[in-house]
């Protein structure tokens, strides 16, 4: 609905948006895939605890125990995902549970140890022996589950869930009707003409 858009008002005036159909799609598109991305980041926390890891309630998100030691795994969701603050934080902790003869790592479920990404240019500069202490999308799955290729699986069965789900509809689909919705909803609200925008802009302050 509009007032769960929670719009950036200078955003808006900023990127010259100059019809409501305009301003409409690319609030939804944002409120959306926002939303997608983040909720989508604990689900793969919960694949991670279902191929063999130990979901934890604070600090590390996933602890594994092989041969009596505890490998605890930072999950973020990609090799773009981390700032500076971010991986010297997590150098720091890495380095605190190594001190009391545990393993630590930063994992990633996707992306490759070679991305030329900010976040793996971080980890060269600020996480020493990053490439020990990182786990990165095949290479966390493998390890999680002991099982070569596990990424494999869980991309099929993801593929399989989504047909039973959306049957032949796509993500998409439903943007656009919420789009549809939210501009009928504008309209009513505020009108069509020239200045409706400007109205819809100062309601939000």
């Amino acid at each position: 609905t509009l007032d769960k858009l929670n719009p950036n008002p200078f955003l808006i005036n900023a990127l010259n948006l100059n019809s409501v159909e305009e301003l409409i799609e690319l609030l939804v598109y944002q409120r959306a895939t926002r939303s997608i991305v983040t909720s989508f980041g604990f689900y793969l926390e919960d694949l991670l605890e279902a191929a063999g890891g130990t979901k934890l309630e604070r600090g590390f998100d996933i602890v594994k125990i092989i041969n009596g030691v505890q490998h605890y795994i930072q999950v973020k969701s990609g090799t773009s995902d981390m700032d500076k603050d971010q991986v010297e934080l997590w150098r720091k902790k890495i380095e605190e549970y190594e001190k009391m003869g545990h393993k630590a790592y930063i994992g990633m479920p996707y992306g490759k140890i070679d991305n030329s990404s900010v976040t793996i240019g971080l980890f060269k500069q600020y996480l020493p022996d990053w490439k020990v202490r990182t786990l990165i999308g095949k290479k966390l799955w493998d390890f999680i589950s002991d099982e070569e290729n596990f990424h494999l699986k869980i991309l099929r069965e993801l593929k399989v869930a989504a047909v039973q789900i959306l049957n032949n509809k796509t993500i998409l689909n439903e943007i656009r009707n919420a789009i549809e919705r939210v501009v009928e909803e504008f309209h009513k609200k505020y009108g069509s003409g020239k200045n409706s925008i400007d109205k819809f802009i100062k309601s939000l302050f």
